[in-house]
C-alpha cells in the first residue's frame, strides 16, 4: 500500500466516525426535544383537564 491509499483510508474512517457522531448526537436531540415537548403539552392538556374541571364543578 502506498501513501495515498493509507492517507485516503485514515480520512474515509476519520468521516465515518464524525458521521456517526452527528447522527447519535441528532438522535439524542431528537429524542430530548420529543420528551420535552410532549412533556409542555402534557402539562396544558393537563392544565386545560383541570380548568375545564374547575368550570363543571363551579357550574359554569
Amino acid at each position: 500500500m502506498d501513501y495515498g491509499s493509507i492517507a485516503l483510508c485514515g480520512i474515509s474512517r476519520n468521516l465515518f466516525g464524525i458521521g456517526i457522531a452527528l447522527f447519535s448526537a441528532r438522535a439524542l436531540l431528537d429524542r430530548v426535544l420529543s420528551f420535552w415537548l410532549r412533556g409542555s403539552w402534557a402539562l396544558k392538556q393537563r392544565d386545560a383537564r383541570a380548568g375545564a374541571g374547575a368550570m363543571l364543578h363551579s357550574g359554569i
